[in-house]
């Protein structure tokens, strides 16, 4: 019985070792993201955009760019928060002989766990926080607004598209991995005895398999249907450049003529554009 309470004693030990390391990690992680964040700042730039389309192509790059840096920074501390709340009391609890215990210690552990490891792309700067830096280095080095613009534009369309060929295969995969993980893993929850398993070891097997495909799946379907950052910036862009199109071209220098009704009598005007 000592040797036993001797050897749980070790491996709680051991993993509250293994989830102080995590926590670590986790927490190093939001702060690694907090300082790509503030290295991505706009560095002080001289001079301003003489070309309005260009004054343009900044003004909506930037505001994308740092509201996808507000994103991914919220992303990471929500899901660190989560993962530091729920892996260390999972894995606790998965080291313990209590079947039960076992069982939620799995659950928690996975669901805390795999949504780190899906997100681990967000600790980075986004394609647009990337670009945006890019831009202004170009132009303070003095390359014309007309070439600058058709560099950021092209870079722009191209990472649009590059996101959302790489969200469908992600979406497909994740959703396809997830699905079937969690109909195994109700397999083993729900059907009787299989094989020479025993109840408590499909109620381990299950709650592992189930715990990590329905996550996958969750990822895989919001990818499929929300549309990235890169995407949705660029339609806003083109949408806003072709309104100003619109604007400059509706404008005419033509006189314009025109007759008020008055009581007793009307007034007549004529305006001028020049």
């Amino acid at each position: 019985m000592a040797s036993k309470n001797s050897l749980e004693s070790r491996r709680s030990k051991r993993s509250l070792a293994a989830l102080v390391a995590l926590a670590a990690v986790s927490c190093g992680a939001v702060m690694f993201s907090s300082s790509e964040a503030h290295a991505e700042e706009r560095p002080p730039v001289d001079g301003a955009a003489q070309s309005p389309a260009l004054a343009l192509l900044e003004g909506e790059l930037d505001l994308h760019a740092e509201e996808g840096r507000r994103q991914r920074t919220a992303t990471n501390i929500t899901t660190a928060t989560a993962a530091v709340a729920l892996v260390p009391a999972g894995i606790v609890l998965w080291t313990r002989s209590n079947q039960l215990a076992k069982t939620i210690g799995i659950g928690m552990a996975l669901g805390g766990g795999i949504p780190l490891v899906l997100v681990a792309p967000t600790l980075f700067p986004s394609k647009l926080e990337r670009l945006r830096g890019e831009v202004e280095r170009k132009r303070a080095s003095g390359m014309p607004d007309a070439e600058l613009l058709r560099f950021a534009e092209t870079e722009w369309e191209d990472a649009a598209h590059a996101a959302h060929k790489r969200r469908v295969i992600v979406g497909i995969v994740d959703l396809t991995l997830g699905t079937a993980a969690t109909a195994t893993g109700l397999f083993f929850l729900l059907s009787g005895q299989i094989g020479s398993l025993s109840r408590d070891d499909q109620y381990t097997i299950g709650t592992s398999i189930t715990g990590t495909g329905v996550p996958l799946a969750t990822f895989g379907i919001r990818s499929l249907v929300t549309r990235t950052l890169e995407e949705t910036s660029w339609d806003a862009y083109r949408t806003a450049k072709r309104l100003g199109e619109s604007h400059t071209e509706g404008t005419s220098n033509a006189p314009t003529a025109g007759l008020t009704p008055l009581r007793g009598g009307a007034a007549a005007f004529m305006t001028f554009a020049f």
